[in-house]
C-alpha cells in the first residue's frame, strides 16, 4: 500500500458504536420537561422517527439527589439503575447547572447512553460521535452537505 497523495494518513477508520445510533437520555431535556423534579415519576419512551411507534421505554422516579431508572433488558430480565443528579453553580449568572452522574464511573455528564443492559457515559459505554471515526475528507464532505 503506497503512502502519500491527497488521502495520506486516512487509513481505515476503526469501527465503534456511534452515539447517534444509541438510545440516550439528556439531563437538560429531562430537566426542562420536569422529569428531574423530586417525586416526578413516569415512563420515558423512544420512538421510531419514521413510523412514530414506540421502540423502547424506561420507567423513572426522581428524588432530590438521584433518578432511578427501571427497564427490561433484551433477555427479559428486569434491571434498575440509580443515576445521581449532580449540581454545579453557574457563577456568572446565578442558579445551578444539572448533570447526571455516570452510574459506572461517577463523572458528571450531560447524557447517558444505553449499552450492555445499563446506562453509562460515552467513555464507559464505549460510544463515539460519528465525526470521530471519519477521516479529513469525509468530514469535509459532510460539512459541505455532500454526504450524511
Amino acid at each position: 500500500m503506497g503512502h502519500g497523495g491527497a488521502r495520506y494518513g486516512a487509513g481505515r477508520p476503526s469501527w465503534h458504536v456511534k452515539a447517534e445510533h444509541c438510545r440516550s437520555i439528556h439531563v437538560q431535556r429531562w430537566h426542562r420537561d420536569g422529569l428531574l423534579a423530586p417525586g416526578a415519576a413516569g415512563i420515558w419512551s423512544w420512538t421510531d422517527t419514521e413510523t412514530g411507534s414506540i421502540v423502547a421505554s424506561i420507567a423513572h422516579v426522581a428524588s432530590e439527589s438521584a433518578v432511578m431508572l427501571g427497564f427490561i433488558a433484551a433477555d427479559g430480565t428486569r434491571l434498575q439503575q440509580r443515576a445521581p443528579i449532580l449540581r454545579t453553580p453557574c457563577n456568572n449568572f446565578g442558579g445551578e447547572r444539572l448533570w447526571f452522574g455516570c452510574p459506572r464511573c461517577g463523572r458528571p455528564v450531560a447524557a447517558l447512553y444505553v449499552r450492555a443492559n445499563s446506562f453509562g457515559c460515552r467513555r464507559c459505554a464505549q460510544v463515539v460521535y460519528r465525526s470521530q471515526s471519519e477521516n479529513a475528507m469525509a468530514r469535509e464532505w459532510r460539512r459541505r452537505g455532500w454526504w450524511g
